[in-house]
């Protein structure tokens, strides 16, 4: 399996990314999976709205409900931090190396 958090934040500064996500995957053992050694692919975020930087209307939506990216871009302009956790099937291609292209 999978697993990503990312935390979306305005006034406040954010928090630590690893930190924040630690407890959630925690708290989802025994709900989501026995162990959370499951968990083979964990991505956590932590991103400031206000920062230029992430233009969250740049986010790639694909495969995601128009009901929830509705909701999640109602709350990107209305509320102070959202929380988004996903999980799902971990499969090989999910793991990219050079995610900047230009990277080296």
């Amino acid at each position: 399996m999978y697993g990503l958090v990312y935390h979306f934040y305005k006034k406040q500064e954010g928090l630590d990314a690893d930190n924040l996500s630690k407890p959630i995957w925690d708290c989802l053992r025994g709900v989501l999976y026995t162990d959370d050694s499951q968990v083979k692919l964990r991505l956590a975020g932590s991103f400031n709205l206000l920062d230029p930087v992430y233009d969250y209307q740049a986010l790639d939506f694909t495969g995601i409900s128009g009901d929830i990216v509705s909701a999640l871009l109602n709350a990107f302009e209305t509320e102070q931090h959202i929380l988004y956790v996903e999980c799902g099937t971990f499969s090989a291609d999910l793991i990219r190396l050079n995610l900047n292209r230009d990277a080296n």
